[in-house]
């Protein structure tokens, strides 16, 4: 069995993967929609469909962030209390290349992922807990296919609209779609100067971490239509947004509070639920339903 070794007379499983079940992780904020994996990925396989969603249409259909070319372990993943934060715990798996050998657990992620008026912003912090250096190398891979609602759902079109050329510049790739509507749909990606663009599709980046010390990166997505798009806002800023809505909502709204903490929880979690579901309209505030399937009008 080649996942086993022997190591001083004593057997050790190499960790290439985590069992850790696939669930699906959800954020929401008025018309955005982002459906994740437990590690924070959009996986194009399988049978969830997982995408950043906006105006009803999927801007990015594959969104994956890899550790010398793998997907990290997944420790464990959440959403905080609010729905407003994704947050991952990532560490490295064994790699057994010869000039760069790492225990398990050396390397540690932590990915914070939030939504915002068609965006999707990602903090990621990367932790060397080991006792020496660590260089490594980091990439993002992503890919929008601009599918609508109807599309996810299994609807099969008779045409589609027309890619146009994918344009980058120094910390920026931007993705196009030209709709049957007339629309021009397109995917900004905004990311660190420290990676590079070197293929269709995928930014990479080499760093070298000392014992201790810590990386910071930011990553962003942007939904843009007909070149227009959201403000330029960064993690700080959209983060202190999202608890200031949520605090409101909650001081704005009812409460119970009773002898029993499981109860309080259940109350507790159904209110940010439904602030979660609550978009501003034209109209003023509406709950929208199908989430994650779709994200629409309530009502019947």
């Amino acid at each position: 069995m080649k996942n086993i070794i022997r190591v001083q007379n004593q057997f050790y499983i190499l960790a290439d993967s985590s069992l850790a079940d696939e669930k699906r992780r959800v954020l929401k904020h008025a018309y955005t929609l982002g459906i994740f994996d437990q590690r924070g990925d959009i996986c194009p396989l399988g049978f969830e469909h997982h995408g950043l969603f906006f105006e009803e249409t999927r801007f990015l259909s594959r969104y994956r962030l890899l550790l010398e070319e793998k997907s990290p372990l997944l420790l464990s993943s959440h959403i905080k209390k609010g729905n407003d934060f994704l947050i991952v715990h990532l560490s490295n798996p064994d790699f057994t290349d010869q000039d760069n050998k790492w225990p398990r657990g050396t390397i540690h992620l932590v990915r914070t992922m939030m939504v915002w008026d068609g965006s999707l912003l990602e903090d990621v912090r990367v932790f060397n807990y080991g006792q020496r250096p660590v260089s490594f190398h980091l990439g993002v891979e992503f890919e929008a296919d601009y599918s609508d609602i109807f599309e996810m759902r299994g609807i099969q079109r008779l045409k589609r609209g027309e890619r146009l050329p994918t344009q980058s510049n120094a910390g920026e790739v931007i993705l196009g779609y030209r709709g049957l509507d007339g629309v021009v749909r397109q995917t900004q990606f905004l990311y660190p100067k420290s990676f590079l663009y070197d293929c269709e599709g995928r930014v990479a980046g080499d760093f070298v971490l000392e014992p201790k010390e810590e990386l910071k990166l930011e990553l962003k997505f942007n939904c843009l239509m007909d070149s227009k798009g959201p403000a330029a806002l960064d993690c700080p800023q959209v983060g202190a947004m999202l608890c200031e809505s949520t605090e409101e909502f909650r001081y704005q709204s009812c409460h119970i509070e009773t002898s029993n903490h499981q109860f309080n929880g259940w109350i507790n979690q159904s209110r940010d639920d439904l602030h979660m579901l609550l978009t501003e309209t034209p109209q003023g505030l509406y709950p929208f339903a199908g989430i994650p399937w779709f994200n629409t009008v309530f009502g019947r």
